[in-house]
């Protein structure tokens, strides 16, 4: 019987793995952009990820962003390494042209954008996303934006990201600019640092003044919460 009883258990086994295989298969690739929040004046990076990638060789899209409140000042690289980025600021774009020698199946950070804050932008959250590489011909629609090299179109999901402008000033641990540092910044930290799409403000994030948010950031932001003699910044 014990026998009979652990065939059965490794046919579900086996049942679950070719489940599992079959939906991850047929997931749609993601992309995602961060949020943060930052106050007029400063930089926020936002950076476009992509998770569940099938296989990429070809991509033309754009980022929209506003263009009245966020200034484009640079990139930094991800993992692609064959691209060309233009700047469309009266139009409130940037082109992105990427083409690869072969599919290019990494998940992770394709490119991280950097904008500067206007220092007269009125508080509010601003959205950035993706669109159709030439949305005043084709929409927003991602139909022909992205392919493998066998000219198949892949069709994304998109999570947008944002800024959300503050008019404080940021305080060293005030991870999400409510004004005070508690477990709340620290629980908001843990989550940004894990990859989850949270908004944070990254000038306060970073509490060792290093120019990196990581595990020793929530480390000292641990030990001040818990009264060590530790100084933010």
């Amino acid at each position: 019987m014990k026998k009979v009883f652990s065939m059965f258990l490794c046919l579900i086994f086996i049942f679950a793995l070719i489940a599992s295989n079959n939906v991850s298969a047929s997931t749609a690739p993601e992309i995602t952009i961060n949020k943060s929040i930052a106050k007029q004046g400063e930089t926020v990076s936002a950076t476009i990820s992509i998770n569940n990638n099938p296989g990429i060789i070809a991509m033309a899209f754009c980022i929209t962003y506003d263009s009245e409140v966020l200034e484009y000042s640079g990139y930094e690289n991800g993992y692609l390494s064959n691209y060309n980025i233009k700047d469309h600021k009266d139009k409130g774009w940037i082109s992105f042209v990427s083409i690869e020698d072969s599919d290019r199946k990494e998940n992770g950070n394709m490119l991280t954008l950097l904008f500067k804050v206007k220092d007269n932008a009125i508080t509010g959250t601003y959205d950035i996303g993706i669109a159709n590489n030439n949305p005043e011909k084709y929409g927003e629609s991602l139909h022909n934006s992205f392919a493998d090299s066998n000219e198949k179109y892949i069709i994304p999901t998109v999570n947008k990201g944002s800024v959300q402008i503050i008019d404080v000033d940021p305080v060293k641990g005030d991870v999400n600019g409510d004004g005070t540092i508690g477990g709340r910044d620290y629980a908001l930290l843990i989550q940004f640092i894990n990859g989850m799409n949270v908004a944070i403000v990254e000038s306060a994030a970073d509490v060792n003044n290093d120019g990196k948010i990581n595990g020793r950031d929530y480390a000292i932001l641990l030990q001040y919460l818990n009264g060590w003699d530790v100084k933010l910044g």
